[in-house]
């Protein structure tokens, strides 16, 4: 999971590498470096700085290719993205902050994982491809565009990315939670209820205030309630604590004042499924 599976053959090479596999092979050497366990001559040709592809990597006799090879959850890749993500770290979990390019290897632990895969997310904004996605049944061009930004033009392994996106949407019930169209009133407060049995909610109190209540009920019977309050940017932080609202590392203090927020609409909805999810699991 955290370090990828570097034995490539020579056609998973040319898939996954194109034109500077091929090269490799008109100079009769994809073979040869395909055959070595481990491959680091095969991966410090394809990621050198004199290939285009090395991304911050100095020339193939550095050996950069191997020490900078793909880890943790996004397959961290290349000397710049290491040190990019080291910097990303510092702006949003200054606390869990290394020095990864000297410490590449590090990656391989989960926490690093984990970390440098947000900070990756973050840094090159693939959200913004990603939350153009809306359903299963979305176009295939869609999950090529955020492979793209992740792995680059290739968009290798689009598929895959797509059926574990399918396994989660299906695992959330994404697509059975609705919106009750139920009528609200006035009030002192807002008020958002969830029923997590029939996987709705629905706005059942309006008010001018700032502050919100979510209650999620279990068929009527009343499990859960949380209260809080809108920022001037109109969304909410979640809870830190409570069913399945555990989170890794420090709030950071971009953007919006935080890395845990979300419109009323989607935290009435979450909180039904976190809850739904704990019951099943």
């Amino acid at each position: 999971m955290v370090e990828g599976n570097i034995n490539h053959s020579m056609r998973s090479a040319k898939i996954a590498f194109g034109d500077r596999a091929k090269n490799l092979e008109s100079k009769g050497l994809l073979d040869n470096y395909c055959q070595d366990r481990p491959q680091k001559r095969l991966y410090n040709y394809l990621y050198a700085h004199e290939n285009g592809y090395g991304n911050g990597n100095g020339n193939e006799a550095s050996e950069d290719g191997w020490k900078f090879r793909g880890r943790g959850l996004k397959q961290l890749t290349g000397r710049a993205n290491y040190k990019n993500a080291s910097e990303t770290l510092r702006e949003i979990f200054p606390n869990e902050y290394i020095d990864l390019e000297a410490n590449p290897e590090k990656v391989e632990e989960i926490k690093y994982a984990v970390l440098t895969a947000i900070a990756f997310w973050e840094k090159h904004e693939v959200w913004k491809e990603a939350d153009k996605v809306k359903s299963t049944n979305d176009s295939d061009e869609l999950f090529k565009q955020i492979r793209k930004k992740v792995v680059g033009k290739s968009a290798f392994k689009w598929k895959d990315a797509k059926d574990y996106f399918t396994k989660t949407y299906k695992a959330f019930k994404v697509n059975e939670c609705q919106k009750d169209n139920a009528q609200s009133i006035n009030g002192e407060y807002n008020l958002y209820k969830t029923n997590y049995i029939k996987k709705t909610y629905s706005k059942a109190m309006t008010s001018e205030s700032k502050t919100y209540k979510f209650e999620v009920y279990k068929n009527g019977v009343l499990e859960k309630s949380y209260t809080l309050e809108k920022s001037e940017h109109g969304y909410f932080n979640f809870p830190e604590s409570g069913i399945n609202w555990g989170r890794y590392g420090t709030r950071d203090s971009k953007s919006i004042g935080g890395d845990n927020w979300a419109n009323e609409e989607c935290v009435a909805a979450l909180l039904g499924s976190f809850i739904l999810l704990k019951k099943v699991v």
